[in-house]
């Protein structure tokens, strides 16, 4: 018998076959336990165009898509206002920033990143 871990499911595997099914069962669950993650990530990345909004996001424990600027000041600022919230990641694909504002100090936004706290 062997059992899913991410399920508990339990199959009846003969001995002679556990060198396929293994390999096969490992796989299945590999695609499953990185499809939830991803449903799980994606449920919990909200856009926000404020710190008030970072700060409701941050403390329910959800991750913000927001507009900065390249001042690492702002940065600082958003770290202490948020009681360590920080920018997690800069994604490569980047919105169109036409009149979008940085969170902290409202001058001209030069990219969205992912903002959130580590645990």
């Amino acid at each position: 018998i062997i059992v899913k871990r991410n399920t508990s499911k339990k199959k009846i595997v003969k001995i002679s076959q556990l060198k396929k099914a293994v390999p096969k069962l490992l796989d299945e669950m590999e695609k499953e336990l990185f499809k939830n993650a991803e449903k799980f990530i994606k449920s919990n990345i909200i856009k926000t165009d404020s710190l008030k909004g970072i700060l409701e996001l941050v403390n329910s424990k959800k991750i913000a898509l927001a507009p900065m600027c390249s001042n690492i000041n702002c940065e600082d600022i958003l770290k202490e206002k948020t009681k360590g919230a920080k920018i997690l990641n800069i994604p490569f694909k980047q919105p169109e920033l036409k009149d979008k504002k940085c969170i902290i100090c409202n001058k001209k936004a030069d990219y969205t990143c992912y903002i959130g706290k580590s645990y």
